[in-house]
């Protein structure tokens, strides 16, 4: 049975000499994982990349549920991130946050939607640590968690501030310090493992 994706490309893993693990986030289906045997050619060839968008075509069998990657064609591709040292660490690491929370992600279409405007942010190499910090923010907002009421208001008045600040200003217009918005991402960060088993 022949399945089409259009996803967006997590990670890649080499598992053993014969094969490629694909991590992909579907639009429709969410966080998934296919296989796709190595090959002579060059892996650009032969396979989709991190930041990328592509059409999959997986053939699955009945009692399987990974499949293997049979075609792909790439729609968009966000590999300027992995020029800037910054905008890929903090790119990368919010994928991995999507690998490890997908479970409990009702709304694929949306996460999708997130993940495609943070890559395309990302690709700007404007304040990476802050798109990271808004990414999270609104994952946890999308995810149905209460980040508003019960993260952001419950903050000290002066780190309350900075937070709306940078929640709200635009790339263009961010004005706080690295250290600023660390200390904002490590709040949240703390709240929603706290609060939410969330896994970072």
């Amino acid at each position: 049975m022949n399945q089409t994706h259009h996803a967006i490309i997590l990670l890649l893993e080499k598992t053993g000499e014969q094969y490629y693990r694909i991590h992909y986030f579907s639009e429709s289906d969410g966080y998934r994982i296919t296989l796709k045997r190595a090959s002579t050619k060059s892996i650009s060839a032969n396979l989709p990349d991190i930041f990328q968008i592509a059409e999959l075509s997986i053939e699955t069998k009945k009692t399987e549920d990974t499949g293997f990657l049979r075609e792909f064609k790439v729609i968009q591709s966000f590999n300027e991130i992995s020029k800037h040292y910054d905008s890929y660490y903090q790119a990368s690491l919010f994928l991995k946050i999507i690998m490890k929370n997908a479970s409990h992600m009702d709304d694929p279409a949306d996460i999708f939607s997130l993940l495609q405007k943070s890559l395309e942010a990302w690709k700007e190499h404007l304040h990476p640590e802050v798109i990271y910090l808004k990414s999270l923010y609104l994952l946890a907002q999308t995810d149905g968690f209460p980040v508003a009421e019960g993260w952001r208001d419950t903050l000290p008045q002066s780190v309350k501030n900075n937070a709306l600040s940078i929640l709200k200003a635009p790339l263009a217009e961010q004005n706080h310090t690295v250290g600023e918005v660390k200390e904002i991402t490590q709040s949240l960060t703390k709240w929603l493992t706290h609060f939410y088993d969330f896994q970072f």
